[in-house]
């Protein structure tokens, strides 16, 4: 097999795979912000997304398993892709200061988004 031939193929498969994770991410961010559109059954429930500055597909566990071991938050998803974290919290356990600072504390910069 030529040189060239196994670059196209590399290549292809890298791209189905940047694409099947970039499209995965979108349905799943999609469906995050439908359910946490539905009211909970406790009203401090809020949900708050933010931009991760320097969060990558290698870092994006770090970030989330710190948020999933934060008591107050009920439930975080994080897109690599877009680089950003919704979290669903309970105001009357944690902050959204204290939760930036969760996410600081994994290396990275959290900025809300105002437009969500």
């Amino acid at each position: 097999m030529s040189h060239m031939k196994r670059f196209r193929i590399i290549a292809f498969f890298i791209v189905v795979s940047l694409v099947t994770v970039f499209l995965s991410c979108k349905i799943h961010k999609n469906n995050i912000n439908s359910t946490m559109l539905i009211p909970a059954e406790n009203p401090n429930l809020v949900d708050i997304t933010f931009k991760v500055i320097g969060m990558d597909s290698i870092s994006i566990n770090k970030v989330q398993d710190a948020l999933s071991k934060t008591e107050g938050i009920s439930r975080n998803f994080a897109c690599w892709t877009d680089t950003v974290v919704f979290v669903e919290y309970d105001v009357s356990l944690i902050t959204k200061e204290k939760i930036m600072s969760v996410i600081k504390d994994t290396g990275f910069t959290p900025v809300e988004k105002m437009n969500q």
